[in-house]
């Protein structure tokens, strides 16, 4: 049997609710999955305070973090 993924086991415990949502970006070249309740966030605050973030990170010249 495969590892659940996050956002599974998050939406069994919460009994699959139909407003949660899942965001997946890339950050420091690792898969980053954003879980949230649609009802209880602002999706474009999320959107521009962490992913936003995220995005700017990523668009700079790395170093070892």
């Amino acid at each position: 049997m495969g590892k659940q993924s996050n956002y599974q086991l998050v939406k069994e415990m919460l009994s699959s609710p139909s407003d949660l949502k899942k965001r997946t970006v890339f950050f420091a070249d690792k898969q980053v999955d954003i879980i949230y309740i649609a009802e209880l966030c602002d999706s474009m605050k999320i959107y521009e305070s962490i992913v936003g973030s995220i995005n700017q990170y990523n668009a700079k010249p790395q170093s070892p973090l």
